[in-house]
């Protein structure tokens, strides 16, 4: 996953934000590594408004000065969900994994009534994998803020191919599945080319 995210960065000629399902997963692939050609931010539970209002300037700031940020989140915490991206502060995102939320009384009582309502597969799409690609797409969504916006977006986590996952994205989605980073600068510059529709890519 280092190594997607590497090639991410150096294929992206701006900021690139990376979300993951947890603060323990962000911490042991993202901020406690060392990725080159950028300055890494890393969300924190303690930041306040202030800090987060401060987030895009700093973005800005540093693409208008040929630098660029690592901006390293959390899935439905605030950088994902919460700050608007806009002016093109952000040019790619990575996705990790697949934020589903972890079994509780209240899940596993929401998902019986579920199945007594709507049979156990809808009730597993509408409690578990449709929430939890909701939350991806809405970190999908950051640098997107205006139609004349592009980004290119890095899923890394195999399931989203699998029916299960797949069938929650919007149909008219495109992708295109790699298995290694041999061949994604070729594809991450197709992303950034004005005849080329970016697309998601996945991992």
């Amino acid at each position: 996953m280092r190594q997607h995210i590497q090639s991410l960065i150096d294929t992206t000629p701006g900021n690139v934000a990376v979300f993951a399902p947890s603060y323990a997963l962000l911490n042991s692939i993202v901020a406690e590594a060392h990725f080159s050609g950028v300055r890494m931010m890393v969300e924190d539970r303690n930041w306040t408004k202030q800090d987060l209002d401060q987030v895009v300037e700093t973005l800005l700031e540093e693409k208008k000065a040929g630098r660029r940020i690592l901006l390293a989140g959390v899935f439905n915490a605030r950088l994902s969900e919460g700050v608007d991206y806009h002016s093109g502060a952000l040019d790619a995102v990575a996705c990790i994994g697949i934020p589903n939320s972890p079994p509780s009384v209240l899940s596993s009582a929401l998902k019986a009534h579920a199945e007594d309502r709507f049979g156990r597969n809808l009730a597993w799409r509408y409690t578990v994998s449709q929430p939890a690609i909701n939350s991806i797409l809405q970190a999908m969504g950051r640098p997107i803020r205006s139609i004349g916006d592009r980004a290119l977006i890095v899923l890394l986590d195999r399931r989203v191919t699998e029916r299960t996952y797949a069938s929650c994205f919007p149909e008219d989605l495109r992708m295109n599945e790699s298995s290694g980073t041999q061949n994604q600068p070729a594809i991450l510059h197709g992303g950034f080319s004005p005849k080329s529709n970016p697309t998601p890519r996945l991992e």
